[in-house]
This record gives C-alpha cells, sequence and structure tokens, in this order.
C-alpha cells in the first residue's frame, strides 16, 4: 500500500495522496519546481508538500501518473 496512490472525493474536489518521493526522477526545471511540472504532465497540484497531498485537476493526465509510476 505505501507505493499506490490514495485517491478521496471532498465535496466536488478530487485529491490523491501520493507516496514521498515518488516523483523523484523528475528534476527542478530553470524557472519551474518539481511541483509545477508535476501538475503539468500529470494533472497534480500540490496542496501540502510534506505529505505530498495533490488535487486531480486532470484525471486524464493522472492516469498518466499511475501507468507511468505503477501507483
Amino acid at each position: 500500500m505505501r507505493d499506490k496512490m490514495i485517491e478521496i472525493t471532498i465535496g466536488d474536489k478530487q485529491y490523491a495522496l501520493v507516496p514521498l518521493c515518488i516523483f523523484h526522477d523528475i528534476p527542478d526545471e530553470l524557472y519551474n519546481s518539481r511541483y509545477t511540472v508535476i501538475e503539468k504532465n500529470f494533472g497534480l497540484r500540490d496542496r501540502f508538500n510534506t505529505f505530498n497531498l495533490f488535487e486531480i485537476v486532470d484525471p486524464k493526465k493522472t492516469m498518466l501518473a499511475k501507468i507511468k509510476y505503477g501507483i
């Protein structure tokens, strides 16, 4: 369970609890943080860095993260 993403719906918003360091292979870009890159590529907006709580802003792109990282 520690390598799987947990999806939660609260009201009309979707969230994903993602294991720490799952996106370890994504470096910070020159003008963007890793979290900006994750949102752009996988539709996950970081809501709290310590726990890696992401709001699912694009469910279709989030499927890419599920496939690529096996979460």
